[in-house]
């Protein structure tokens, strides 16, 4: 399953808010904000999610566990949290634009321009008071009136409101961004020119912003990344470009589908081809034989039960590929998983199959793919030994289509709820604790078991378009996938791998 995730944390890092280019930003952004998106009678699905009481509930416990952290890093007083919690909703309800710049992670600057009312602008300005202990010292900057609190340990922060407009930001790395988005609203009204039929628009820097992702991220190989999202009927539509620094040698041999073993009902279906080439794995990873992100693969979810989840990928021969995969991978990844969760690989060659051992509730396990000669299979449960064919429209996404790196297809509600299930097993240390509190577990767990009710189909595709650049294309009701949904939400509640 490892390179499932891997290829949805892309994906997921590519979902994040970014926006219009900045001057020395590894991070920009413009966004319509979520009221826009509740003021869309077309995103049925979408807006129900966000009217959820479930979904309120979390997004104010996401917002005050954020509002946490940076208080810690601001180190702000012990009431900062409520004081910063709404200042942090507005910024995502309104329209807004920024830049963050990431060139020193002890002191990472940012600029914000959020649209707001002069009531608002006065509530963040007696909030940020009290957050930090003193009103402030006055100053001016393009002819506004703005505060300034100084701190020696984590710079200076800063507010401007102008013309229906609040300025925040901190330190001065980004003294242009303040300076354009000032004498835009001088002569404009408006920081930036405002998005026609797009929600958002934004550009990330992964090698600028390494210091501030987590380690996961840090599998993909940094690259430019330019965002849109749009909404659609009753779904997001996202486009992205990633531009990496120099052309990527990629393997595309044409696909070897292994019709025979996917079956309905489906309600998944992904296939990638040679992902490694747009990955940082380290060596013992890359170098195996029978290696899925080196060669080709395909997967998919059945509907029957949960997790009846399976993958296979193409080898030269079932038997041979089999035996030394499990002599080249236990070593390497044996001392990982008994760290990780006490778990570990066994390898029964009787019946020449390599099982993860000791997880709770399923058994992985890897063998010849049979009655495929050819093909090695991953199942979490055995595979229905009946079952009707995939539909031919199917294979037909990926036949004829020669730059396609990665395609995946799923229903996103049935996905969330076994990506969720996986999340507490696979994770699971047995004696130890994890960040999460018990009222994060419960919002959490309550949210995501309301959504794997009724949300549709979510389809991304990947191409490759030049030798340095990939293409992104994903629609789907929410913008985001099953897995990305349930890594988001571990995050904000500090769950899962850190």
């Amino acid at each position: 399953m490892r390179m499932i995730v891997v290829i949805s944390v892309f994906l997921f890092t590519a979902m994040l808010p970014m926006g219009t280019r900045g001057e020395s930003a590894a991070a920009s952004w413009h966004c319509s904000g979520i009221a826009a998106l509740e003021a869309d009678t077309n995103l049925t699905s979408l807006n129900k999610v966000l009217a959820s009481p479930k979904s309120i509930a979390f997004r104010e416990f996401a917002l005050d566990r954020l509002s946490g952290l940076l208080s810690q890093a601001w180190r702000l007083g012990p009431h900062s949290v409520s004081l910063l919690s709404p200042l942090l909703a507005d910024s995502l309800n309104n329209e807004s634009c920024a830049a963050f710049s990431a060139e020193d992670p002890a002191k990472a600057g940012f600029v914000l321009a959020v649209r707001m009312d002069s009531q608002k602008s006065k509530a963040w300005q007696e909030a940020l008071a009290k957050a930090f202990g003193s009103p402030g010292e006055q100053f001016t900057a393009e002819q506004f009136t703005g505060r300034r609190w100084d701190k020696a340990s984590s710079g200076p922060f800063w507010i401007i409101p102008a013309h229906g407009w609040l300025l925040a930001g901190r330190g001065e790395k980004l003294a242009s961004v303040q300076s354009q988005y000032l004498k835009e609203i001088n002569r404009h009204g408006r920081p930036v020119v405002a998005l026609a039929g797009i929600w958002l628009e934004g550009d990330l820097d992964l090698n600028a912003l390494a210091s501030f992702l987590p380690d996961w991220v840090k599998l993909l190989k940094p690259g430019k990344i330019h965002i849109r999202a749009a909404p659609g009927a009753d779904k997001l539509e996202v486009n992205a470009t990633v531009i990496y620094p120099s052309a990527i040698s990629w393997n595309s041999k044409p696909w070897k589908l292994p019709k025979e073993l996917v079956q309905n009902p489906l309600v998944s279906f992904t296939a990638g081809r040679d992902l490694a080439a747009f990955l940082q794995i380290n060596p013992p990873f890359s170098n195996f034989d029978a290696n899925p992100l080196t060669n080709q693969f395909c997967a998919w979810a059945i509907g029957q039960m949960p997790l009846q989840t399976y993958m296979t990928w193409p080898v030269s021969n079932a038997t041979n590929a089999m035996t030394n995969l499990a002599a080249e991978l236990r070593p390497v990844v044996n001392p990982i998983l008994k760290n990780l969760n006490g778990t570990q690989l066994l390898w029964q060659p009787e019946r020449e199959r390599l099982v993860w051992s000791n997880l709770r509730v399923v058994a992985p396990e890897i063998q010849p793919a049979r009655p495929l000669k050819d093909y090695l299979l991953l199942s979490l449960f055995p595979r229905p030994p009946f079952g009707k064919p995939a539909p031919e429209d199917l294979w037909r996404q990926l036949e004829g289509g020669g730059n396609v790196v990665y395609y995946d297809w799923e229903m996103t509600g049935a996905r969330l709820q076994e990506w969720r299930l996986l999340s507490g097993m696979l994770w699971f240390r047995p004696g130890k604790h994890n960040n999460e509190s018990d009222s994060g577990l419960a919002v959490k767990y309550e949210l995501l078991g309301e959504l794997g009710n009724g949300i549709g189909k979510t389809v991304t595709e990947i191409t490759r378009t030049a030798p340095n650049e990939l293409s992104i294309v994903r629609q789907g009701p929410l913008g985001l996938t099953g897995l990305e949904i349930v890594l988001l939400s571990d995050w904000l509640t500090a769950a899962g791998p850190q």
